[in-house]
């Protein structure tokens, strides 16, 4: 057994239990503010939809403004901030925000003091939302002190005239008095800019820079002495001394509050305390925290002696926050519990008969006590409205219901105004017929990860359904029970096709692929590929500054056309499908816009773009854009993403492409000096895999390596390549993956596929017995039965490219099978657009039409398939 191998083995001793691999990633909640009910592709939330504050004060011309999403910038002309120093916060609530800012701005600009606030009302609920970011949460109104004279004279004034204002603590600062003012050490100016992103360092008096901490708790720098006005003057929230229960562990936060694990000192038991923190944690009407927290009380109350709800023990209220005291259900959520227990999670060759089988009764058992627990609390009067397997804590094998912030008592027609992506009924349900639904989707989750993707459409809740039940050989009862849930859905459903609703999602497709990708028939890879790339090209929008839709990540500078979420990345999928997919006008557009990428790397970068211009025919434009990029300032990142790597392997295409040896040397001289980067590359800064991991380095120096025949890159790469197995862990499986703690990861952008593929290319000039049956391991972590997601970073498009990718290196009957397998679970992934194919982007939330995250991904692995290819960006191998 080798080195690496045996400190694999003990590792998996160590993480046994938390090992989920191939699983789900979790929610980012960063994705919610994207996704508008009238879109079906993530938007930015767009101004011309908010109410702005306006400010009726009108300040002297000498005044400028100042437009820094979401924040409205106003500083004197001309006046000149220092580049730290304390700051004021002022925070409010929702109904005297308006007036709050009209005192704040009037003072501010009779004092020439610079400040912003936030645009609208609609962003202060939003940062302000339960699940916003804790350390943002309260911050509405933001002022600079000039010195420490000013901001106490700014503190005493200001709180003479809004003193009291009633707003969500700020968790960052300290709060002056009774609020609404709160102060923090912190930085005002990054290259000439007040607070822009990212977030500014902190500068000692030597010189060093620091980061700038914005997490919840109050952390001024070491250096900085707190002025004594502020030391006697500041309010300190109370800690959790102050409780009769004796906190243990903190379980969750959100912006609303924690959830705690607390003992009973009196009884010895453990309890769970729920945290109501007042006027935060908002849902989208603005309803606080606290207000859903004492509704929750209320059904619990109603609802005591079922056991398939934990017992309520008290409610109370110490330092303004609101609390309920509940029973402990020490066990594991039902979404955990089914991923440690599902064979899908399991290398398809793996799986046994027997483990279907046993699984298949466990689930049916928990589906029939979910049936009966859900049935006792509508008896009570009690509609849930908020039903997700996360809220199901099993004790033992019997569901516990909790979380009941979005029940309500007593009113047959509530509906819960937001729940969880995938869970959340459509909007004309209610009721217990709303429960029912997304309990119907709660039992197919059990048997395919994809339930979530059903989303208000019955034709795919039926295809899912299908595998379902062919997968687990599920009896026609339980079937029928599922279908019969979801029946108000396809009476409401035909009703409104009748009335010839346009609406996308109730649109009858007669596209011939899409309905035979929904029946589960077989389709040609060929015409998927034609299906898809005809949706990607339906979805452009040239007249825009989004060309195709995709990730949220379009919405940050240069993210609009850039390789990973841009048009470079669509563009140079559709190029290498077919070239008459391609639009001309689209490449115009593509070249018009080169020059706002400010940004190095591969997939977020100039040199990006460059690789996708000569794939589109435009090797002067290309060549421009390596020129150009050389004015980006390098740093230590060594990634394909956003580094050395990709910027190495993207001008040595473009200097073979125009056989020009003076930028092939340029990149190789890049390359030898990012040698010494890989030792400033802490293992904590690392996720190893292709994308962001130091594999991507490898495969450059690699490439070097077969241009120059110097073995000194070969060594370094071997270097890295070990760099990112010691992130990496055997699971209870068999398979090699990325460890993230808590979870572990197979795939392209983090995860263990990358390492693969570097260590086949690493093997084909130096065979290496060692790193050969390593990558065996990995191959196994290719073979899940089901994944996620279908895109190119995090999921089955990912999957297929390494399958492609292993083949070419080392064919085996297994590969092919394996990718044959993932090709049909395709299908479960797409949905319809405008009559095409096409798949959800990250978080399965919206679609996505990006390289890295949608159908364009998706594309470019099924043409690099049926022609027998890799097709990667800069990393084509046949």
């Amino acid at each position: 057994m080798t080195g690496l191998m045996l400190r694999f083995r003990r590792r998996t001793e160590e993480i046994l239990e938390s090992d989920l691999g191939g699983s789900a990633l979790p929610v980012d909640t960063r994705y919610f503010d994207y996704c508008q009910p009238d879109s079906c592709f993530y938007v930015s939330p767009l101004r011309i939809r908010e109410q702005p504050f306006e400010i009726s004060v009108s300040p002297e011309r000498r005044w400028e403004r100042f437009d820094i999403d979401p924040w409205v910038l106003w500083r004197p002309r001309g006046h000149t901030l220092p580049r730290q120093g304390w700051k004021v916060h002022a925070s409010s609530n929702l109904a005297e925000a308006a007036g709050l800012l009209q005192h704040i701005a009037a003072y501010c600009y009779a004092n020439d003091l610079p400040f912003k606030h936030l645009y609208s009302l609609e962003r202060l609920l939003s940062i302000n939302s339960k699940y916003a970011n804790r350390a943002s949460s309260g911050k509405f109104v933001t002022i600079y002190p000039a010195d420490e004279h000013q901001l106490l004279e700014t503190l005493r004034k200001l709180d003479a005239i809004v003193g009291g204002t009633p707003g969500p603590r700020i968790l960052s600062d300290v709060r002056w008095k009774n609020g609404p003012l709160y102060v923090r050490y912190g930085a005002f100016t990054h290259d000439g800019a007040i607070d822009s992103s990212p977030i500014p360092p902190l500068i000692d008096p030597h010189g060093q820079l620091h980061e700038d901490k914005r997490s919840p708790g109050f952390h001024p720098p070491s250096w900085v002495e707190i002025p004594s006005f502020l030391a006697e003057n500041i309010s300190i929230p109370s800690d959790m001394s102050a409780l009769r229960y004796r906190p243990k562990t903190a379980l969750h936060f959100s912006n609303g509050g924690g959830v705690y694990l607390a003992e009973d000192p009196v009884s010895g038991t453990d309890v769970v305390l729920k945290e109501g923190r007042p006027y935060a944690g908002l849902d989208i009407h603005g309803v606080e925290a606290t207000t859903r927290l004492s509704r929750e009380w209320e059904v619990l109350e109603r609802l005591q002696g079922l056991y398939c709800v934990p017992r309520a023990f008290e409610s109370f209220t110490m330092s303004e926050h609101h609390f309920l005291a509940i029973e402990y259900i020490d066990g594991l959520d039902l979404k955990r519990a089914a991923m440690h227990r599902t064979p899908a999670l399991k290398p398809l060759f793996n799986q046994t008969a027997g483990e279907k089988s046993a699984f298949r009764q466990w689930a049916l058992n928990i589906a029939e006590r979910l049936d009966s627990g859900l049935a006792q609390i509508h008896s009570r009067g009690v509609v849930i409205g908020d039903v997700h397997p996360k809220n199901i804590m099993l004790r033992g094998d019997q569901p516990v219901f909790i979380d009941f912030e979005f029940s309500a008592v007593d009113d047959p027609e509530w509906r819960s105004p937001q729940g969880a992506p995938g869970y959340h009924p459509p909007s004309y349900l209610s009721g217990e017929a709303a429960d029912r639904w997304a309990m119907a989707v709660l039992k197919l989750d059990l048997f395919v990860n994809q339930a979530i993707l059903t989303d208000h459409d019955v034709r795919k809740f039926e295809q899912l359904l299908s595998l379902a039940a062919a997968k687990f050989d599920l009896p026609d009862t339980f079937v029928s029970s599922l279908r019969r849930d979801v029946e108000p859905l396809r009476r409401i459903e035909s009703s409104l096709l009748r009335e010839n609703v346009a609406r996308e999602r109730w649109r009858l497709t007669q596209n011939n692929v899409v309905r035979a990708v929904m029946s589960n028939e077989d389709v040609s890879t060929r015409r998927l590929s034609d299906s898809i790339a005809a949706g990607i090209v339906a979805a452009a929008t040239p007249a825009t500054e989004r060309l195709y839709p995709g990730d949220i990540d379009q919405f940050q500078p240069g993210g609009n056309v850039t390789l990973a979420h841009g048009a470079a990345g669509v563009l140079y999928t559709l190029a290498h499908f077919s070239p008459e997919t391609v639009p001309p006008d689209h490449v115009e557009w593509l070249i018009d816009r080169v020059d706002t990428v400010d940004s190095g790397g591969l997939y977020v970068g100039t040199h990006g773009v460059a690789v996708a211009l000569l794939a589109l025919g435009r090797p002067d434009h290309a060549l421009r854009a390596i020129k150009a990029a050389k004015r980006i300032r390098s740093n230590n990142d060594l990634s394909i993403w956003s580094g050395t790597a990709g910027t190495v392997i993207a001008t040595l295409a473009v200097a073979d492409h125009l056989a020009d040896t003076r930028l092939e040397a340029s990149a190789i001289s890049d390359a030898k000096r990012s040698w010494s980067a890989i030792d400033s590359a802490t293992s904590a800064e690392l996720k190893p895999g292709y994308l962001h991991g130091l594999a991507g380095i490898a495969l450059a120096w690699i490439e070097v390596y077969r241009r120059t025949g110097d073995r000194q890159f070969l060594t370094m790469a071997r270097a890295a390549i070990t760099r990112d197995l010691e992130r990496c862990i055997e699971t209870h499986t068999g398979t090699l993956e990325a460890d993230d703690k808590w979870r572990t990861l197979p795939y392209l952008a983090h995860g263990a596929l990358g390492i693969g593929m570097a260590i086949r290319e690493f093997a084909a000039f130096t065979p290496d017995d060692e790193l050969e049956e390593i990558e065996e391991k990995i191959l196994l972590s290719a073979y899940y039965d089901q994944f996620g997601m279908p895109i190119l970073t995090y999921g089955l498009a990912g999957i297929l490219v390494y399958l492609q990718h292993r083949s070419l290196f080392a064919p085996a009957a297994r590969v092919e099978e394996a990718a044959q397998h993932h090709l049909k679970m395709l299908n479960y992934h797409a949905v319809s657009y405008q009559g095409e194919v096409a798949y959800r982007g990250n978080q399965s939330l919206r679609l996505s039409m990006d390289l890295a995250t949608g159908s364009a991904g998706v594309l470019l692995a099924l043409t690099g398939m049926e022609r027998g290819m890799v097709l990667l960006p800069a990393m084509k191998r046949s």
